[in-house]
């Protein structure tokens, strides 16, 4: 019998764990660079106000979801930067965000949004092995069983 589902689950699951790691310092580092900027909300103006929804509001409340909603919370982090390039940039700015930093702290989110498309795949064609728990039952701690 080969390893291959087993072996695959096993990245799978690295992947969603790195996932989850990496969100939790990039929202720190987001965190610490509104309040080291000493961010006055009260000073920005509308144009401002949606570039700040989509990102990093949009993109840190999209991780946050996706620890419990991988699939659902990498879509919003994925739809935030995207509102943030297109909508925010393009229609309000009048030119794309420069830079990489954009795209590297929305990373984990996007990786959440993998993670789930990867077992969506998983599940589809490698069946779990018998008393293996699917990861995605809810705190089921029983093995499955015929």
């Amino acid at each position: 019998m080969s390893n291959e589902p087993i072996n695959s689950r096993i990245i799978a699951s690295t992947l969603l764990w790195f996932a989850r790691v990496s969100s939790v310092v990039t929202i720190n580092m987001l965190i610490f660079f509104l309040w080291g900027d000493s961010l006055f909300v009260s000073l920005l103006d509308i144009r401002e106000w949606i570039g700040f929804l989509f990102f990093p509001c949009g993109v840190v409340f999209g991780m946050l979801v996706a620890w419990r909603h991988e699939g659902f919370g990498g879509l919003i982090t994925a739809l935030s930067l995207a509102g943030f390039y297109f909508v925010y940039g393009l229609a309000v700015q009048g030119r794309f965000p420069q830079g990489w930093a954009y795209l590297l702290c929305s990373a984990p989110g996007l990786l959440f949004l993998f993670c789930h498309l990867l077992e969506m795949r998983l599940a589809r064609t490698q069946p779990l092995p018998q008393g293996m728990i699917h990861p995605q039952v809810g705190g089921n701690t029983k093995p499955l069983s015929n």
